[in-house]
């Protein structure tokens, strides 16, 4: 975000259309960055279960921890580590 600052108080000679783009551009990139934040701070408070019953109405009870996917979100790309812990049968 001081970059966003410092470089606004710098580029009183540039146009609006350019001030406007970058605003867009770094804006989404400091929204993703927040929105990566959340993310993390949800996976380091997430608590595991016992078991879950899925839709087939078998329990589960092996978790594999640790796993991530990437997602796009409005602002970018993020990465969801066991957001949701995957639970799986044993095998």
């Amino acid at each position: 975000m001081a970059f966003m600052v410092s470089h606004l108080e710098a580029s009183s000679q540039q146009d609006h259309g350019s001030i406007e783009e970058f605003i867009r551009t770094e804006g989404d990139e400091l929204l993703r960055r927040l929105l990566q934040g959340y993310l993390d701070k949800q996976t380091h408070e997430e608590k595991p279960l016992e078991s879950v019953t899925c839709a087939d109405q078998k329990q589960r009870n092996h978790v594999r921890q640790g796993t991530s996917r990437s997602m796009t979100s409005l602002f970018g790309p993020v990465t969801l580590t066991s957001i949701r812990m995957e639970y799986t049968k044993e095998l």
